[in-house]
């Protein structure tokens, strides 16, 4: 094989794996059976991004299992479900996607979220936490829980980079596809 072609099949091969495959939609119902539940928090106020960044944080430090354990004035209980090294928590950044409406119970992961925070019944209840670090496609959560409504819910990023969007990943591939004519033109 000349090194022309070798260069123009590498090229070619690179720039169809920047190009994201189709794939068909999965739909994950999380609610407390869900073995990405990692606990709940009574009494989650004040309820800021950041606040519940703490608590989602205070949640995983616990032994697991382990409560109900009272730190400030919140009752945290832990399952035993595992979250491995269980990366911090942050609100921090491009990654900050909520549901709001007092019933918006469905969303989508994308990638790159660690956490999924929902609150019940604003001030009164608790909030429930979902470990979803790995899982991509779409989300169905409880708008009810104990026979209290959903609040809101948030996704939460850990403290590392984020993967490329596809289209970002499409346009690397286009442009390592005009890198190689220019190469292949050049060396004709």
């Amino acid at each position: 094989m000349s090194t022309r072609n070798w260069v123009a099949s590498l090229i070619a091969g690179a720039a169809l794996c920047m190009v994201p495959a189709m794939a068909s939609a999965t739909t994950i119902t999380l609610d407390r059976t869900s073995s990405q539940y990692l606990g709940s928090i009574s009494n989650p106020e004040p309820s800021s991004p950041t606040d519940e960044e703490g608590y989602i944080n205070t949640l995983i430090a616990q032994a697991s299992p382990s409560g109900p354990t009272t730190i400030s004035g919140h009752s945290y209980i832990r399952t035993s479900n595992s979250c491995g090294t269980c990366p911090l928590a942050t609100a921090v950044g491009p990654g900050e996607i909520s549901g709001q409406n007092g019933g918006d119970n469905m969303g989508s992961f994308g990638t790159g979220y660690t956490y999924l925070l929902a609150k019940y019944d604003g001030p009164n209840d608790f909030d429930l936490v979902w470990y979803i670090g790995g899982l991509t496609g779409d989300f169905v959560i409880p708008t009810t829980d104990n026979g209290f409504g959903l609040s809101h819910w948030q996704l939460f990023d850990p403290n590392t980079t984020r993967v490329p969007e596809p289209a970002t990943l499409a346009l690397f591939g286009l442009g390592l596809l005009g890198v190689g004519r220019k190469f292949l033109k050049h060396n004709a």
